[in-house]
């Protein structure tokens, strides 16, 4: 192991996401003026390793996070696939030429997933990222795909919704998949006007993943946390809980088995407009 010189320094970030947002306009990425916080030399052994790998760029923005699956599914055990965001890839073979190998015997079937895959460069980073978005207080009649589009356009591309979003199984919240190059977490109140009637709305960014209830812990009379070797009546009490909050957990998990993020693709509706938005 390498010893490594940390040189660090205050940032200053002018052109923020948030002003960019309020302004209608998108954030460029390295915007602004900017210093950088340290200096890093890498490992050699890492730079030998990435100098065999390739990347990826996938066809369609979220295929990413399948590819490993589909690899096993085919037999394609030798490589190994990272997303890194939801445009590109790293494939490292676990032999050296593992890769080569699969470009010459199994192109037609790499081409469903790339539309190009090239040698590792230092400089490859996903500046785009597959982000989760949940809206609060959208009317039932503004309730579709070309809103969604539209409301969620200052933050980057709708790509899809959710199943329950989709089939209006609920409609108090609406989760959004979208995909953005900006790395500030999304958390914004901002209004709207939808047939000359304003609405004030909510959007979050769903940072970690399917949506989750926390359930409270379980305390003492003292306020404390009670040990791990609690009562009866306390795991009665939380078994309740779970089973209250296990329809929504299923909903929100479903195939995560696989930990595979389904995208159904579909026809982009940015460019539409909506009368009175």
């Amino acid at each position: 192991s390498g010893q490594h010189q940390f040189h660090h320094a205050r940032v200053v970030e002018e052109d923020t996401y948030a002003h960019a947002v309020r302004m209608g306009g998108a954030t460029r990425q390295g915007g602004g003026q900017k210093r950088f916080v340290l200096s890093y030399e890498a490992e050699k052994e890492d730079m030998l390793r990435m100098k065999k790998a390739f990347i990826g760029v996938v066809v369609n923005p979220g295929m990413t996070y399948n590819i490993q699956n589909a690899f096993h599914t085919q037999g394609y055990f030798g490589v190994k696939v990272t997303p890194l965001g939801s445009n590109l890839t790293l494939l490292e073979g676990q032999e050296e030429g593992e890769v080569q190998a699969l470009l010459e015997d199994a192109k037609d079937w790499l081409d469903q997933w790339f539309k190009e895959i090239r040698p590792w460069n230092p400089k490859d980073v996903d500046v785009d990222r597959v982000v989760w978005l949940r809206i609060f207080g959208i009317p039932v009649h503004a309730w579709s795909d070309l809103f969604f589009a539209q409301v969620t356009k200052p933050w980057g591309t709708f790509m899809n919704t959710d199943d329950a979003t989709n089939k209006k199984l609920t409609m108090d919240v609406a989760r959004i998949l979208i995909q953005s190059s900006c790395q500030q977490v999304v958390d914004e109140f901002f209004y709207v006007k939808i047939n000359g009637e304003i609405f004030h709305l909510r959007i979050i960014e769903d940072s970690y993943g399917p949506m989750r209830l926390m359930l409270p812990q379980s305390q003492a009379h003292d306020g404390r946390a009670n040990d791990s070797d609690s009562s009866e009546d306390d795991e009665e009490e939380a078994e309740r809980r779970l089973l209250v909050v296990e329809e929504e957990s299923e909903r929100e998990s479903e195939g995560e088995e696989e930990n595979l993020l389904a995208l159904n693709h579909i026809t982009n509706a940015n460019n539409s407009h909506i009368n009175g938005l």
